[in-house]
């Protein structure tokens, strides 16, 4: 009985009716006196279906530029695992020549600095190893379909493009203090653009889109972004540089760009030439990078020369260096040992590798020869004795790591491991 009294007491909010007059339940669409349904209700369901038609609208456009991407990164990293030479299926998985990968186009500041501006496009379509071009793919396959629906097909990959730009310029500028040969490629950059691009749009437009779609794309990216920049700050080998330029370039674009609403059929002829001039702009970069590539692909035995030559340089250098410094007790390492060590490192320093096995072999190769320098300019009595054993076991296990990358990809660069005892390269 007291629930009774509880629900007749509970108040009940009314509205006077616009037909009528006459009180009647707010919450409810109709007036319980005449039945005439109320302007409101008619609003909202005026917005109901002008969102369930625009959302309709969007998704039932086609995205055939965002699979034509992924067609050709494909096509490109498949090609470039055939021209890499080796074992296919090892360059299939890891992609990590530099020759070859410089050859099809791949960012340096060098060859950026030499008027190798083709370089701004390449690398958008360039991958080093499968997990690289995966990752990316997957990226490209999420976020790119939504754009290309918002903006339809030509202003999608007209953004992606410039956005791929910008992040291979932000990549120059973050890669000015590091060495100049540093290969920079992905379609990160322009992954990060369209990101940028979404971000914009959910704000360019927030009174006009629905609201659970514009809280979807905005609420979604954020995240998502955060997240990305983080693990690229975290990881030294992924170019946040690149990210960053290419989330500008993408939200600045989308500053200006306008989406294609909903009810737009068919392709206008700027619309198609849009995608003409695009299209073209990639085939020529390609083709300028197909026409230097016999340059790069024979500079590539010469980069493995001089890194050959260093490494074994330096090699030597450092079994100069044990040997001075175990001479006698209290020997310290002769000067002409110390200055072999440290100009074999300095030449180690300016000789980039080949792939990223030997590149990291290289800089390992460097720091322990740092860390000789100072443990073998003590005694044997002082506490840097206990330094040389530590670097001489490191050493040692840099030379098998060397041996063992020379025999798994010497025959690709056209060289081999001696039979021999002094363990050195030779050329085949």
């Amino acid at each position: 009985m007291s629930s009774d009294i509880e629900s007749i007491n509970s108040p009940v909010s009314l509205r006077r009716c616009e037909r009528c007059g006459n009180p009647t339940p707010g919450e409810l669409p109709q007036c319980v006196n005449c039945g005439a349904i109320s302007i409101h209700a008619v609003v909202e369901e005026h917005k109901v279906k002008a969102d369930h038609h625009f959302i309709r609208s969007l998704f039932s456009r086609a995205t055939p530029v965002t699979y034509a991407i992924l067609a050709v990164n494909l096509v490109i990293y498949l090609v470039m695992a055939v021209v890499t030479g080796g074992n296919f299926f090892s360059e299939l998985i890891n992609m990590n020549d530099l020759g070859t990968l410089v050859a099809f186009g791949a960012k340096t500041n060098e060859l950026l600095r030499q008027g190798e501006w083709f370089r701004l496009v390449t690398p958008i379509f360039i991958h080093g190893g499968l997990l690289h071009l995966a990752s990316n793919s997957y990226a490209i396959w999420n976020v790119g379909p939504l754009v290309e629906k918002i903006y339809g097909s030509s202003r999608y990959l007209f953004i992606y493009l410039l956005a791929g730009i910008g992040g291979v310029i932000g990549s120059y500028f973050g890669g000015m203090a590091r060495p100049a040969w540093i290969a920079g490629v992905g379609a990160s950059g322009a992954i990060f653009g369209l990101f940028g691009a979404l971000f914009v749009f959910g704000y360019k437009y927030r009174h006009e889109l629905p609201q659970n779609f514009r809280k979807a794309v905005t609420s979604g990216i954020v995240p998502v972004v955060i997240i990305n920049l983080f693990i690229g700050f975290s990881i030294t080998a992924i170019d946040n540089a690149a990210h960053i330029g290419g989330l500008i370039s993408g939200a600045a674009l989308a500053l200006i760009i306008p989406y294609a609403a909903p009810g737009r059929t068919g392709m206008s002829r700027l619309a198609l030439a849009t995608i003409v001039i695009c299209s073209a702009i990639v085939g020529y970069s390609f083709f300028r990078a197909y026409q230097t590539s016999g340059t790069h692909l024979i500079q590539r035995s010469i980069v493995v020369q001089k890194f050959l030559n260093n490494y074994t340089q330096g090699d030597r250098a450092v079994i100069e260096v044990f040997d001075s410094a175990f001479k006698a007790a209290d020997a310290r390492p002769v000067a002409e040992a110390f200055s072999r060590l440290e100009a074999s490192r300095q030449a180690l320093e300016n000789s980039p590798a080949p792939d990223a096995v030997s590149e990291k072999i290289r800089r390992d190769m460097i720091e322990q020869m740092k860390l000789l320098q100072e443990a073998a300019a003590g005694t044997r009595s002082d506490p840097g004795s206990d330094r040389l054993d530590n670097v001489a076991t490191q050493i040692i296990a840099i030379r098998k790591r060397f041996r063992d990358w020379v025999s798994r990809e010497g025959f690709k660069y056209g060289f081999s491991l001696r039979n021999s005892s002094k363990n050195e390269t030779d050329q085949s």
